[in-house]
């Protein structure tokens, strides 16, 4: 008993601190909101092909190609040193291609061409988001949407949580992750629809409309997020993707969701808003 308030306590603390921190960045100035997405970015790269890899390649190589591949084509957009448009991103995608394939000839065995197949991978399931999310940042200016989605995503991820626990019975996608039911996501669903309406009073811009298909595009693609982390720890045999935040796991764990929803939330925000 005395272990689990331990457990629960170190939890909490950890919890308490990480929202402090990133509070503080998203909402002190531009600058440091892209320093989030940054440090995001960065984090979650290095974990992710380290879970890929199984820690296989060296610490310092590791780090290399999670800054290249994560945050660093968002920094050149933000210091004006890239600008991002529809034809260019097929440039750089066609780019990237032909570096791994140009890569891959240094490698003779089998292993070596799949570590560049996951530092490829590692461009495009957080590299690319936070380089979308940064153009769209630098180009629009858009003061708190950022926050938005980081508060939505802990509402309705504490929401799931608590009403999956209650009354969940009926598993959400059983052969990936057990624990989520059905009940939690809609009680997560529900969360949602009254933070799209606290947004809609407490915020100038939008609608009520946009402020709730807002909070339902977040709830709905950071269920998939979440699902499709969880996919990769189970494929790789791992509870989580780091230590980072003691009781929490690594920052991937933390930001799945987020980075998967950034695609999806541009879209609605560039055609809907």
């Amino acid at each position: 008993m005395a272990l689990q308030k331990d457990i629960l306590y170190k939890r909490a603390m950890t919890g308490l601190l990480f929202g402090i921190i990133v509070l503080a960045l998203l909402l002190a100035h531009s600058f440091t909101r892209h320093l989030f997405i940054w440090l995001v970015a960065l984090l979650c790269s290095y974990e992710y092909l380290g879970a890929q890899t199984k820690q296989s390649i060296p610490k310092f190589r590791l780090t290399i190609y999670a800054f290249i591949f994560g945050p660093l084509p968002a920094m050149f957009i933000y210091f004006g040193l890239l600008s991002f448009d529809p034809l260019l991103s097929l440039v750089v995608i066609s780019v990237l291609y032909f570096t791994y394939l140009m890569g891959s000839l240094f490698f003779d065995q089998k292993p070596g061409s799949i570590i560049w197949m996951h530092v490829m991978t590692c461009f495009f399931y957080i590299g690319m988001p936070v380089l979308l999310l940064s153009q769209y940042m630098v180009t629009n200016s858009p003061e708190h949407m950022v926050l938005q989605i980081i508060l939505l995503i802990w509402v309705t991820d504490t929401f799931a949580y608590l009403t999956g626990s209650k009354w969940g019975r009926r598993p959400l996608f059983s052969k990936i992750s057990p624990k989520k039911t059905i009940e939690g996501a809609i009680g997560a669903m529900l969360a949602a629809l009254l933070t799209g309406v606290i947004f809609y009073y407490t915020r100038a811009e939008g609608s009520m409309l946009y402020n709730i298909g807002f909070a339902l595009i977040v709830w709905f693609f950071g269920i998939w997020g979440d699902l499709v982390a969880s996919k990769i720890k189970r494929t790789q045999q791992i509870k989580d993707f780091g230590t980072l935040m003691p009781g929490h796991g690594g920052a991937l764990d933390r930001f799945d969701s987020f980075i998967f929803v950034i695609p999806f939330v541009l879209l609605y925000q560039i055609y809907f808003f």
